[in-house]
């Protein structure tokens, strides 16, 4: 899957927004206790993302959790409460990856590191994701020989 965006990928969660409104994609904020962020599609194919909003949530947390979701949308990845715990997780590592691609791209990343960014935690904040996605990304890179 390639990033179909740019090279830089996106830096902003605002970018994140936009490309949820330019592919009319409904983001709605609400009480979530038992999730933080979550995706539906209807009949029709159109997606609506739900995220979290009584807690405070890093700009990071955010960028991370919106871009999730958006891949849950972009890609079709999408369970139920019936469906078996083994699709469930190629669900969520489908979503990953379209997040990964678009907000952590592999030639960037490299661009970092050889620009001195060296620790995860660095990374996530160039990057501005959370640092377990950023972990998430260094690892899926690391899977695929990269």
């Amino acid at each position: 899957m390639q990033n179909s965006l740019n090279q830089e990928g996106i830096t902003e969660i605002g970018q994140l927004y936009e490309l949820e409104d330019t592919l009319g994609v409904g983001v709605v904020g609400f009480c979530m206790p038992e999730s933080r962020a979550m995706s539906l599609m209807d009949e029709h194919g159109r997606c609506v993302i739900g995220l979290d909003n009584s807690k405070n949530y890093s700009q990071s947390e955010q960028k991370t959790m919106l871009a999730h979701e958006l891949g849950h949308c972009r890609t079709g990845a999408f369970y139920n409460q019936y469906t078996p715990l083994s699709l469930r997780e190629k669900c969520e590592k489908k979503a990953d990856e379209w997040a990964i691609l678009h907000c952590v791209p592999f030639d960037t990343l490299i661009f970092a590191c050889k620009s001195g960014i060296r620790t995860r935690y660095e990374l996530a904040e160039y990057f501005g994701v959370s640092e377990n996605f950023m972990k998430k990304a260094i690892d899926y890179y690391l899977q695929r020989g990269k």
